[in-house]
């Protein structure tokens, strides 16, 4: 193990783990007998959490046709799942400093861009026909968490990854293997762990770039691999990255997507992002 793996695996571990609202809200949803008055009240004692869910309900990303007011409105319009999700996106976001930027890496831009691939990963899975799209957003939101854990804490290292990327045009996971002896995918994967979060949500941190898990294709990994292929092209924020790769071939097989629906999906889910970064105030 490299020096590098091993400061970086010892700061994952003393990283801040998820609110205790998220914690009190898993143990209502374990419980067979909760109500949504139950979840609801677990919301309500967090009153910045229970804001964020209200303007997220709110946006054009669900589109509802009724107006969200309470807490126990977004949970029966929504679910437990979508606003336990929406919980973690939040919290996890509320977790880094955005303020430190450079000419390579700004956290802002970044968080707009991973908006926009929480928006259209939603937007595809609803596409392909997927009636339950609970984790499409969440997953598309923190499935490249890991490049801000390491600007977050080795600024230099992974400036300089970035540097090389743009300058050889080279896929940033080779230069930060040369750097760090890991990559931003396996960095993320660790946080997943570190948050106990779904394996399936952790699967798409580590796997998102080819969108197969270990060589088998995988539904919400190739719709993130997709949507964060089309954010970059329809330039939503900035991921850091300069390269714009081709969606994989099995990724095409797999979603079957209907002729034309790329071209067709641009205007909704720009409409979509506009409104999506105004609401979570970037």
């Amino acid at each position: 193990m490299s020096n590098y793996l091993q400061k970086i695996s010892k700061n994952v571990q003393e990283f801040k783990t998820l609110p205790t609202i998220y914690t009190q809200l898993m143990e209502v949803m374990a419980n067979s007998r909760s109500s949504i008055n139950d979840a609801a009240t677990v919301i309500a004692s967090d009153q910045v959490a229970a804001t964020k869910i209200l303007k997220v309900a709110n946006s054009p990303l669900f589109g509802l046709s009724a107006r969200v007011d309470s807490i126990n409105k977004a949970i029966f319009l929504l679910g437990f799942n979508e606003v336990k999700n929406i919980i973690i996106a939040t919290s996890i976001m509320d977790m880094f400093d955005n303020k430190n930027s450079s000419a390579y890496f700004n956290p802002v831009e970044f968080w707009k861009y991973s908006i926009g691939v929480g928006i259209a990963s939603r937007y595809f899975a609803k596409e392909t026909g997927i009636t339950n799209v609970d984790s499409f957003f969440l997953s598309g939101i923190i499935h490249a968490i890991g490049k801000l854990f390491l600007y977050q804490n080795y600024p230099q290292e992974f400036l300089l990854a970035l540097e090389i990327t743009h300058e050889n045009r080279l896929n940033l996971r080779e230069a930060e293997r040369e750097i760090f002896g890991t990559t931003h995918t396996i960095v993320g994967e660790l946080l997943a762990e570190r948050w106990k979060l779904p394996t399936s949500i952790s699967n798409v941190i580590r796997y998102y770039p080819t969108g197969l898990v270990n060589q088998t294709p995988d539904i919400l990994v190739s719709i993130v691999h997709l949507s964060s292929i089309v954010a970059k092209a329809l330039n939503f924020g900035n991921s850091g990255e300069s390269i714009i790769s081709k969606p994989s071939n099995h990724v095409w097989e797999l979603l079957s997507l209907r002729p034309g629906a790329l071209q067709a999906a641009f205007g909704e889910l720009t409409n979509s992002y506009e409104e999506s970064v105004k609401i979570f105030s970037l």
